[in-house]
């Protein structure tokens, strides 16, 4: 146009498709832009946006007015066969309304004619219509929509799955403990962004040494306590052993694990636990007799009575009543550190001697017999393990033989050594304990 910018001209000013696709990206990506960068970035594209409108809507206008610059172009200046064209046209005209003068009936008849053709037109849409619509859905239609609604589904799933990436479920209820990352801080598939605990289900960290793993197996049943928790004692179940030896300053131990029976898993080891409860308390220091003041911590007095797996009795006479003393214990904190006694090795029918009985002479262990006539006879004795307080005879004694135990006072006067006697017996039933600490 005179005096202005032309329709291509003006396009030039506008932003190139590269620049806008650059803008857009600043907004959307993780590099957004703040304060007054964004609010210009965004009224950039606006008034980028309204000035392309504004140059398509002039050469629109430019288009219109060219046109009806010919029309009115070819109305002032017609052509000469234009003229004929319209003079021709003029007398079949002039004809056809003569002919409608002389003959009214004519003019009628035309339209209906004109009207029964285009009934038979409307006819013939119809009848294509009802074969496209009873003949169903060409194949290829059919595929392009089936295409269509796969391609809905993918993109569902896309969505979906691009929600659930930007979306940390945790794997189980527990604790937040630390958060590592902070907010706008960029990180990989590989980072840790959080570290979650679940405080009802604590393991024990066992560092077995080369000793303590050959009497150690899966399912032994044991008692812990830990420093920070002098008062409360669990009962443990020996859950993995490793049997890959972890070196530390030249010390080599065996990773094992164990976990702390409570509700319902200790439900489920009741009757074990029944059979070893004498031994369970003792490895901690418990008296059995004494636990009927005893809640989830030490007894408040008492002496150690009583081998384990004798005749007990008192509140902790039953499976539950012993089970309960550890049902819903205060369970440790993550990293604490404590003592753990397994009961490894479970003898029954054995036979029991206090291990002050037994006195060492040479290379052989021997007791002093007291025979049925009175006389006393020092013999030779096989022992096994011992708990600590008694010691297991394999040979040499039997079942009610009298044994006698020495016990030294000092008498100022006389100087005189006491003895007593004591009888052997066995153990019906229940175990026989010990293990490592």
């Amino acid at each position: 146009t005179p005096g202005g910018v032309g329709g291509a001209e003006a396009m030039k000013l506008a932003l190139n498709d590269a620049k806008i696709k650059g803008l857009h990206d600043s907004l959307t990506l993780a590099m957004v832009p703040q304060g007054n960068q964004r609010t210009k970035t965004e009224a950039l594209l606006t008034a980028n946006a309204n000035y392309a409108d504004a140059v398509n809507s002039v050469a629109s206008t430019e288009a219109a007015y060219l046109s009806a610059q010919e029309s009115n172009s070819k109305l002032k200046n017609p052509s000469e066969l234009e003229i004929q064209k319209l003079q021709e046209a003029l007398k079949v005209a002039e004809v056809r309304l003569a002919e409608y003068l002389s003959s009214p009936e004519q003019l009628e008849l035309d339209k209906l004619n004109a009207a029964l053709d285009s009934a038979k037109a409307n006819l013939d849409y119809a009848l294509a219509r009802e074969l496209e619509l009873t003949a169903g859905p060409l194949a290829n239609e059919i595929n392009r929509k089936e295409q269509d609604v796969r391609i809905a589904e993918l993109n569902l799933i896309d969505a979906e799955t691009n929600l659930k990436n930007h979306t940390l479920t945790a794997p189980f209820a527990g604790i937040v403990g630390a958060i590592d990352v902070t907010l706008g801080q960029r990180i990989g598939s590989s980072t840790a962004v959080t570290t979650l605990s679940d405080p009802q289900s604590i393991y024990i960290e066992i560092p077995a040494s080369e000793s303590d793993l050959n009497q150690m197996q899966v399912g032994n049943l044991g008692m812990a306590m830990f420093e920070g928790m002098p008062e409360q004692f669990y009962i443990v179940k020996l859950k993995a052993i490793s049997a890959i030896p972890t070196i530390t300053q030249g010390v080599i131990s065996y990773p094992a694990e164990g976990e702390i029976l409570t509700g319902q898993t200790l439900i489920k080891e009741a009757n074990n636990i029944a059979s070893l409860q004498g031994d369970l308390l003792k490895a901690v220091g418990l008296d059995v007799t004494a636990m009927s003041g005893l809640s989830g911590g030490r007894p408040a007095g008492g002496a150690m009575s009583g081998p384990p797996g004798g005749e007990q009795r008192g509140p902790m006479s039953g499976i539950a009543s012993f089970a309960g003393q550890f049902m819903n214990p205060k369970l440790p904190l993550d990293g604490m550190s404590g003592t753990l006694t397994l009961v490894t090795n479970i003898q029954q029918d054995v036979l029991l001697v206090p291990n002050n009985a037994i006195t060492r002479v040479g290379r052989d262990n021997t007791v002093k017999l007291k025979n049925i006539d009175g006389s006393i006879e020092q013999i030779v004795v096989q022992t096994g393990n011992d708990d600590g307080q008694n010691t297991l005879i394999l040979d040499g004694l039997k079942e009610n033989d009298t044994i006698l135990i020495e016990v030294k006072k000092s008498n100022s006067k006389s100087g005189i050594e006491n003895s007593k006697s004591a009888t052997t017996a066995g153990r019906p039933s229940g175990p026989f304990g010990g293990g490592p600490r």
